[in-house]
């Protein structure tokens, strides 16, 4: 952000201004006096009150002074003894100076003819030769020595409004320099976000080759004086890069409230489109973990000579009182081609851990460190390749620092992905191994003498190539295959061939409590399926009958490994019909009954345990019918639907092998033949159709067992948001027949209710159990520069609670005059 004004203030220097042959039509010199005299070797041009007024450029100043060669100027024009005649109108008063707030010298675009391209210097070029045209004055660069105004110059010009004391011009030496300048850029011309902008310097000075050099230079988006905020630079020069744009580079950055230096700033080189400042805010935090914590914020944006490669930077040094000095770099990079992120954090530990898990874990270094690395390229031909580099200190770095992560994502893994998605077939190459042997710390340690460690598998690699449904032949099927008479037997296969290893993770090194260890197994694994289908149908009713085969054949590396091998076969039976009614206001109701029966033999079984390393080790026998009725109601004119009810049923013919539906849910305990586990789901969007419940959605979720009669699962949210301002709504989950049944419903909202203040909160109840969300409430009061909110959390998992505020320049959260919520959510 800091180059769009910079490339505003520069547009007149990258193809500079021509000598007009005569003064150009629309503009207006006035002054109140102007006087001649030769002294010494120079001819002297004294103005007094000067004003000009244009289309596309206005001046004011107390004075001028133009300085010729007199021996150049006498060759061009001759030498005159006496005062020439006024050049300009008179004024005894100055009262037509110009007024900077006066109509048309406010930024906008304006109809006016461009000032011309040439060779001046960006502060000869938008304003010297342009008073020299209209006094009728000579524009060689050899005869003029220097041009310079003083006192309370203003020049207005395409969304420029810059004063200072004084502005000078060596137009012989491609010199040119303000003193005491201040630049305004106004809404949507400036700052990011629409944001009205100011710099401020001592001194700005241009030198031969182009380049800019600021001195003391404080950059703010607050108009105010002294701004409220500001970040101040002691030196600020910038020179053109190969493809004549301006690499900036900044130096002594400081940022500054009501001008007094609290925080130093990176001051990282930037390009043209680059984010702002670098100040991103400031929080004040309390927790059990940290302690009390400051955490100031900066980043920016950094771009390649040509602007397609671009790396977005954040930097958080913090200071906590009871650990020492977390630091945390995540840097997000976009090019042609390519995607990528690095996530780092390093911590030299002064304290012991809080997490309950350091009563079964320990550590033994007090160097905490993390890092992910991810990389993503797309390559020609559909090909795509990922990299992913994944390293852990200890296994309490994610549930100490990360925990949000910690609970709610799956393992970092370091990896390597190639893949190729063609028309008619898809290809995988993988290899993935966990540098650390940590992964994600098992939560079985704690309160209670820990389990076995958990397992993680390393691919070392994998090879899978799947083979689309293609048609073979087509085989006559009467009126159920269409206008033909006919339906084609569709085929499709795949296979993987890989070697996969279990290793334990990392829980023994410095462990307070002994974990289990279960045997490294390494397994070479080779696999092959294929599926043959008739699909028919007829006015919305269809058939599909099918057969698969799948087989597997492996070895393992211990000490009594045999090869093993184990085949099955599974035919299939799908059937369903579309049935759609239209009303005549133009409401319609889709109904999609289906029916599907699964029958699964084993042809070949393994003979000894089958230990299974990814899920597609375990196939066993069985037989399932799965049933679902969906039904879709539109409003008049709308393609998505305004509800949305799906109920999914599955029916097992035998209780002692029960087939896993991909469909249906799956039995949580031991069940007999009979209805299974049966589930309705529910998405409600009235605001889809009027006016009345904009903004409302309702999700549901409820799963119950007829045959124990027990509801296993609920879910249920209701989300009401009617304008951009305001938002509210309740949730409830319940769990039940697992080994950690709990229930917990939670309020949230947040109401904007002023163009300054705004408050958020989501309060979670624990039923039943111990869930693990978070309750926190928090006020938001958005201020003339900032955004400062002062919260409080509470994590029911572990009792913890703190305070915390925080301190961001409201720029980032809110576009100019607007009235959006900003990162007030608490759902």
């Amino acid at each position: 952000m800091l180059s769009t004004f910079c490339c505003l203030l520069l547009a007149f220097a990258q193809d500079p201004v021509p000598p007009p042959v005569a003064p150009q039509q629309g503009y207006k010199l006035t002054t109140q006096a102007i006087d001649s005299k030769e002294e010494g070797d120079a001819m002297v041009y004294r103005i007094e009150q000067i004003t000009l007024v244009g289309p596309d450029l206005q001046l004011r100043a107390d004075s001028a002074t133009i300085w010729f060669d007199a021996a150049e100027y006498r060759k061009l024009v001759g030498l005159k003894k006496d005062k020439p005649e006024d050049a300009g109108e008179s004024l005894a008063d100055g009262s037509q100076a110009m007024d900077p707030t006066a109509e048309g010298n406010d930024g906008s675009a304006q109809d006016a003819v461009p000032i011309a391209k040439g060779d001046d210097t960006f502060f000869g070029g938008l304003w010297s030769r342009r008073i020299l045209t209209e006094l009728g004055l000579p524009e060689d660069n050899k005869l003029i020595r220097e041009i310079r105004l003083d006192g309370h110059v203003v020049i207005a010009a395409e969304g420029l409004l810059m004063q200072c004391d004084r502005l000078q011009d060596w137009p012989a030496d491609g010199r040119s320099e303000a003193t005491s300048a201040v630049m305004d850029f106004p809404p949507g011309a400036g700052g990011p976000n629409g944001w009205p902008m100011r710099l401020s310097a001592v001194s700005i000075q241009e030198h031969p080759d182009g380049s800019l050099h600021a001195i003391d230079t404080t950059m703010s988006t607050c108009l105010e004086r002294p701004p409220h905020y500001s970040v101040f630079f002691g030196e600020l020069i910038a020179t053109r890069s190969d493809d004549n744009n301006f690499v900036w580079r900044p130096s002594e950055g400081w940022f500054q409230v009501m001008g007094v230096p609290l925080l130093p700033v990176p001051t990282p080189d930037f390009s043209p489109g680059d984010n702002f400042l670098g100040f991103r805010g400031i929080t004040f935090d309390s927790s059990r973990a940290l302690g009390n914590t400051v955490t100031p914020r900066f980043g920016g944006l950094l771009k390649s000579d040509d602007g397609r490669f671009n790396i977005d930077w954040n930097l958080t040094p913090a200071y906590s009182e009871r650990r020492g000095f977390p630091l945390r770099l995540f840097a997000e990079a976009t090019g042609p081609n390519y995607t990528g992120y690095l996530d780092v954090f390093h911590l030299d530990d002064g304290a012991h851990d809080k997490h309950s898990l350091s009563a079964s874990l320990g550590r033994d270094s007090d160097v905490r460190q993390r890092i992910r690395w991810h990389n993503r390229w797309s390559l020609p031909d559909a090909w795509r390749l990922d990299a992913n580099l994944a390293y852990t200190s200890d296994p309490l770095v994610d549930p100490e620092f990360f925990r949000r992560e910690w609970e709610r994502n799956d393992d970092a893994e370091s990896r390597l992905y190639l893949r190729r998605g063609g028309e008619n077939s898809f290809l995988v190459a993988e290899a993935t191994y966990r540098l650390d042997d940590v992964g994600y710390t098992p939560i079985e340690g704690l309160g209670r003498s820990p389990d076995p460690a958990e397992q993680s598998l390393d691919v070392l690699p994998r090879l899978g190539y799947d083979a689309y449904s293609s048609s073979l032949f087509e085989v006559p099927t009467g009126f159920l295959g269409g206008h033909s008479g006919s339906s084609p037997v569709n085929f499709e296969w795949g296979g993987d061939v890989g070697m996969f290893q279990l290793r334990d993770r990392d829980l023994v090194s410095a462990r307070r409590s002994d974990f289990g260890s279960l045997p490294e197994i390494t397994r070479t694994r080779a696999r092959l399926w294929s599926e043959a289908a008739l699909p028919m149908n007829t006015g919305g009713f269809f058939l599909r009958p099918g057969l698969r085969l799948s087989g597997s054949l492996w070895q393992d590396d211990t000490a009594s490994a045999e090869q093993d091998e184990q085949l099955h076969t599974e035919a299939f039976f799908e059937t369903g019909i579309v049935l759609e009614k239209r009303y005549e206001d133009g409401w319609r109701h889709k109904v999609l009954p289906q029916l599907r029966l699964r029958k699964r033999t084993a042809n070949r079984e393994a003979t000894g345990v089958i230990l299974d390393f990814d899920g597609n080790d375990i196939v066993v026998d069985g037989e399932v019918a799965e049933m679902s009725l969906r039904q879709f109601f539109y409003a008049p004119g709308e393609t998505s639907p305004w509800l949305d009810v799906n109920m999914l049923v599955p029916w097992y013919t035998d209780g002692t092998n029960l087939l896993e539906s991909p469909i249906t849910p799956f039995p949580r305990a031991q069940h007999s033949a009979g209805i299974g586990p049966t589930e309705l789901r529910v998405v409600w969007t009235p605001g889809r159709y009027g006016e009345t419940l904009r903004g409302v959605r309702w999700d549901a979720r409820v799963r119950h067992d007829f045959e124990v009669a027990e509801t296993e699962e609920i879910f249920t949210r209701l989300m009401i948001a009617p304008s951009s301002s305001l938002y509210y709504g309740a949730s409830y989950f319940e769990t039940n027949r697992t080994s950690k049944d709990a229930a917990l419903g939670s309020v949230f909202g947040g109401l904007r209710f002023t163009e300054q203040w705004g408050v958020g909160f989501k309060q979670s109840v624990n039923f039943d159990g111990n869930a693990g969300l978070r309750s926190g409430f928090a006020t938001q009061y958005y201020g003339h520069d900032f955004l400062f909110e002062v919260g409080y959390t509470k994590i029911q998992f572990t009792g913890e609670t703190g305070f915390y505020f925080n301190l961001s320049p409201r720029f980032f959260m809110d576009s100019y005059g607007s009235r959006d919520l900003a990162k007030l959510r608490f759902n």
